[in-house]
């Protein structure tokens, strides 16, 4: 009997492979800032940013690969990312409360063929945020 337990943590090691094992117990994985936004003010520029770090892991080898948002930015603010950062810039136009979730896909850079993502227990993080215009 203990030759098909042995037999089935073999195929398991083989198929998924032990990297992928070991990054998962350990979670590498992207994970949001938290701090929340800065308020606005109506036709006065806007500047603000999320760092996406790695959890258990140092971010010089992973880049956002995607980025989407839903739900309401701010009229005349715009959201971009460059490396592991998103930026939102713009002069808003509308006072209110706009409210809009973030979704990040990160991949692994560290190697030339960009095909090494299987060191990731997951590579997308998403997060609600809120920016208050005045």
């Amino acid at each position: 009997m203990n030759w098909i337990k042995y037999s089935v943590f073999a195929l398991f090691f083989i198929t998924l492979g032990c990297s992928n094992i070991v990054n998962c117990l350990i979670k590498i994985e992207p994970n949001l800032e938290e701090d929340g936004f800065n308020d606005g003010i109506v036709s006065q520029n806007y500047e603000e940013y999320i760092d996406v770090d790695m959890l258990n892991a140092g971010n010089s080898n992973y880049a956002i690969n995607t980025l989407e948002i839903t739900g309401d930015l701010p009229i005349g603010i715009e959201a971009y990312y460059n490396d592991m950062r998103i930026y939102f810039n713009g002069i808003p136009t509308t006072i209110g409360t706009y409210n809009f979730d973030v979704k990040v896909i990160v991949e692994y850079i560290g190697d030339s063929d960009n095909e090494n993502d299987d060191n990731l227990c997951g590579n997308t993080v998403s997060g609600s945020y809120t920016i208050k215009i005045y």
